[in-house]
């Protein structure tokens, strides 16, 4: 340590050194001058492994905060991609219904005027015709559906709704079945159709429903039956939930829910 300390030049920064080389004192000297830099060292190295601390954990403290920064990025993105899925399945909804109806419209404004009446339209369309007189309710569940239509009169219709506080028309149908029947139905007019049996129309009894549309792949509207030529049904925007003539034209098909 002496030697490395005098080869360095550490006991020329202190002054002059003892003139008597075998005294203790000068050995004394040399190693009092090797231990200050072994300190000097020393002191080095902890400051160095001070500043290294830091740096690791300024470099851990970044590490987590770029880590929460990615999580958000990702979970915003997953919900833009959501919401842009709901976005698009609701403007091709819409945009089905839409066309659906401009041809509906179209239809009506270029057929020309009949004088039959809608049974003998009906026929055509060979599914019977409509009764002679009140068919019973062929069973309980049927009878429950329509107290439970009846209980939502005059509630307002609104697209997609399936209530209680506002209904379309498939969402009508399926709640008065699922809460006054206890069976389930689709919420939508042509999946009710495909879910329910065919009848013929003069078997109609309350609790049936009634598909309206140019055809089976056109079906735009549902009803449940209630009696008397009536049926139960919401209609369309800016109307409510209503008794309407069951036995229309565009009447496409019955359906009984088993």
């Amino acid at each position: 340590m002496s030697v490395t300390a005098y080869m360095r030049g550490g006991l020329q920064k202190t002054g002059a050194l003892p003139s008597n080389g075998g005294d203790p004192t000068r050995a004394q000297y040399y190693l009092h001058q090797a231990a200050n830099q072994q300190r000097e060292a020393i002191d080095g190295l902890k400051a160095a492994k001070l500043a290294l601390a830091e740096n690791q954990a300024g470099l851990a403290a970044a590490r987590d905060k770029a880590k929460r920064l990615l999580d958000q990025v990702n979970a915003k993105r997953k919900a833009a991609e959501a919401a842009e899925s709901s976005q698009r399945t609701l403007l091709n909804r819409v945009q089905g219904d839409v066309a659906r109806l401009v041809a509906a419209e179209r239809a009506r404004r270029t057929t020309p005027p009949r004088t039959a009446t809608a049974p003998r339209a009906t026929r055509g369309r060979g599914i019977g015709t409509p009764p002679t007189g009140d068919n019973p309710a062929p069973n309980a569940a049927a009878q429950g559906a329509v107290e439970e239509a009846k209980k939502h009169l005059g509630k307002p219709y609104k697209y997609g709704a399936s209530g209680p506080n506002s209904f379309d028309c498939s969402g009508l149908t399926s709640w008065a079945w699922r809460v006054g029947g206890g069976r389930s139905l689709p919420h939508s007019s042509r999946a009710q159709y495909s879910a329910t049996s065919r009848i013929p129309l003069n078997e109609i009894a309350p609790g049936d429903l009634l598909f309206n549309g140019k055809s089976v792949g056109s079906i735009h509207h549902v009803g449940i039956y209630v009696g008397g030529g009536k049926m139960i049904s919401a209609p369309q925007t800016g109307d409510v939930v209503k008794y309407q003539n069951a036995f229309r034209s565009d009447v496409i098909g019955v359906g009984r829910v088993n």
